[in-house]
């Protein structure tokens, strides 16, 4: 139907179509009943195609041989075409994106505080894994001089991290393993699982190098690697020094002695008794001192076992001879649930005789030189290694020094205060009774315990 009036037909006999109205201009065109079903017209405009007729409304505009309405669907579904295109490519990037982020995980271990590894489930209750290619976020400098605690069972081992720092880069036989790390506090974790759950004999975990890239996954085996030995530590001064961290597994004692024979100009002879003999001494052996001036003996020593304290003590003995004992110092204990499963052939639980009567039992044994030396006896409590910052001994340390002895010889130096402490704040323990109760013989100890 167009738009115009619409033409009049005539039959070829000149005679006029009946007609009952007047055809509107506009609107439905009514067809009386009156009307004959066909109509003879003069002319007839062929299907599909314009009027031939002057009367006729104008030609359609065609687009690209298209009409008007058919090319405007056309443009529309491809414009539907290329948004859904853009759509799904935006999607799929912010979908990769996301699943990186939620595989990324913080590498910052907690500040003094319990590391913690627990995996993450989708909500179908699937694990997201991270990717294995790009970087790793590390918090350096911010990680630079820390330290960290970690806990993988019941023992605690404390960590000193070092920015940019590794400790013999390129010795790979100073490698334990390599393995890929996602965060620094799960390669600290595996160092302190190692030493705690690990039967490789004669080695002990020293520290992690924990790097960012996880190129060094295909390149190296991992970007953690376990160190079995700890020399002299080099620091990165490159672009790369903030993507890698240096942690070296802080000991009490270990750092004490490490801190005598390389901070101290005095010579000193050390005789260090150890559960694991062979890994202290490779763990000495590898520490940058002056060997000519300094010395230090490793013997094996079991404080489960009372009849390896007495051996120990009578081969210290003999290895100092005339010599003076100027220190004894006393660091050991076990923690809560770090006790094991074997009998030790006491009456008291292990932690009991190594927390106490192994070095009560050790004190009497030394007592003749500790009198005639006139010795100073450290020892080292909880409180010297949770109280206190300064991962490098150096609170031990400084009661070996300390000379500002009070007038009253009844008081207490306390390493981790750095404070003497008055009698009244221990008084108990200076009760005769409680000593002659709690604090048994040397024969007491051998008849009890059946220490011949």
């Amino acid at each position: 139907m167009t738009a115009g009036p619409p033409a009049q037909h005539g039959h070829a006999d000149g005679d006029k179509i009946p007609m009952a109205n007047a055809v509107p201009e506009s609107g439905l065109e009514v067809v009386p009943e009156s009307s004959p079903y066909f109509q003879k017209s003069a002319s007839l405009s062929p299907y599909g195609g314009a009027p031939n007729s002057a009367g006729q409304g104008k030609e359609e505009r065609k687009f690209c041989g298209l009409r008007r309405t058919t090319f405007i669907l056309f443009v529309l579904l491809v414009l539907v075409t290329v948004i859904a295109a853009i759509g799904g490519g935006v999607g799929g990037s912010l979908a990769v994106k996301n699943a990186y982020d939620r595989g990324r995980v913080d590498a910052a271990a907690q500040l003094d505080g319990d590391s913690s590894a627990d995996p993450v489930t989708s909500g179908e209750g699937f694990l997201d894994l991270p990717p294995t290619i790009g970087r790793v976020p590390v918090d350096c400098p911010n990680l630079d001089a820390t330290t960290h605690k970690v806990t993988p069972q019941s023992k605690t081992y404390t960590f000193k991290t070092t920015c940019g720092g590794d400790s013999d880069p390129g010795e790979g036989d100073l490698n334990i393993l390599a393995f890929l790390s996602y965060r620094l506090s799960d390669c600290l974790r595996a160092c302190a699982s190692f030493n705690e759950r690990g039967n490789a004999p004669n080695t002990t975990c020293r520290g992690v190098h924990f790097h960012a890239n996880l190129q060094y996954v295909d390149d190296k085996g991992g970007n953690c690697w376990l160190k079995k030995s700890v020399g002299r530590v080099t620091r990165d001064t490159g672009s790369s020094k903030n993507a890698h961290v240096f942690a070296e597994l802080v000991c009490i004692g270990f750092e004490a002695i490490k801190h005598l024979v390389t901070q101290t100009k005095q010579p000193y002879k050390v005789l260090l008794g150890a559960r694991n003999a062979e890994a202290a001494k490779s763990a000495y052996d590898a520490v940058d001192f002056d060997k000519t001036k300094h010395s230090i003996s490793v013997l094996p020593l079991e404080l489960s076992d009372l009849k390896s304290v007495k051996t120990f003590a009578a081969q210290a003995l003999e290895a100092l001879g005339g010599e003076s004992l100027d220190y004894l110092l006393l660091n050991a204990a076990l923690g809560p649930g770090g006790e094991s499963s074997k009998p030790t052939g006491s009456k008291w639980r292990e932690i009991q005789v190594v927390n106490a009567i192994s070095q009560h039992y050790l004190t009497h044994l030394l007592e003749d030189k500790l009198v005639s030396s006139k010795s100073r006896i450290v020892f080292v409590s909880s409180g010297g290694i949770r109280g206190v910052t300064d991962p490098r001994g150096e609170n031990v340390v400084r009661a070996l020094f300390r000379d500002d002895l009070p007038e009253d010889p009844d008081q207490i130096f306390l390493t981790s205060w750095g404070e003497w402490w008055s009698k009244d704040v221990f008084a108990l323990s200076l009760d005769k009774d409680l000593q002659d109760k709690w604090s048994p013989s040397k024969e007491q100890i051998e008849q009890e315990e059946g220490v011949a």
